[in-house]
C-alpha cells in the first residue's frame, strides 16, 4: 500500500498542472465594446501590448485625459473610441523615439473579458493590427506557436 501511494505523489509531482490555456502566435479577438473582430500576433517579445491607432486626439475633460482614436482591422472594419489615459511612454526604435498614449482596451477572447494596457500606433503599414504582448498573456495564456488561431 506504501508503494502505490508513494507511485502516485511521485506521478502527481511530475505532472505539471497549470490553469493557463494555450494560444497560438495568432489569435482573433474583440476589441472594445463591440464586436470588431482582430487577428493580432502573439508577441512574447513586447512587454506592453500595441493597437493600431489614426486620427489621434488629445481631449481634455476633467481631472484625467482623454484620448479618442480611430481603429481598423484587416477586413476594414473601423471603431472610433474615447478612452482615459493612463500614461504616455517613450519607445526607442532604429526610427528614432516616440512617445505614446496607453489606455485600458477591453478585448474578448475565447468569450473572456478583460482590459489591458495598450499603446496607441500607427500600424497601418504592418501585417498585424494588433499585438499582444506579455502583459495580456502573464497569467492566463501559454504560447503554442503551431497551434493555429481560435475560431469563436
Amino acid at each position: 500500500m506504501r508503494t502505490a501511494t508513494y507511485l502516485l505523489l511521485l506521478c502527481l509531482w511530475v505532472t505539471p498542472v497549470t490553469a493557463k490555456e494555450l494560444v497560438g502566435a495568432t489569435e482573433r479577438v474583440q476589441v472594445g465594446t463591440g464586436a470588431t473582430e482582430f487577428l493580432a500576433r502573439v508577441d512574447t517579445g513586447a512587454a506592453l501590448s500595441s493597437l493600431h491607432a489614426s486620427d489621434i486626439h488629445l481631449l481634455h475633460s476633467g481631472s484625467q485625459p482623454l484620448v479618442r482614436f480611430t481603429t481598423e482591422n484587416r477586413r476594414g472594419d473601423r471603431l472610433t473610441l474615447t478612452l482615459a489615459v493612463v500614461d504616455i511612454i517613450k519607445v526607442r526604435s532604429a526610427q528614432g523615439s516616440e512617445r505614446r498614449y496607453v489606455v485600458w482596451l477591453p478585448v474578448r477572447f475565447r468569450g473572456s473579458q478583460r482590459s489591458i494596457r495598450v499603446n496607441l500606433r500607427d500600424r497601418g503599414n504592418m501585417s498585424y493590427r494588433l499585438l499582444l504582448g506579455r502583459n495580456w498573456l502573464s497569467g492566463h495564456y501559454l504560447v503554442d506557436v503551431d497551434r493555429p488561431p481560435s475560431q469563436e
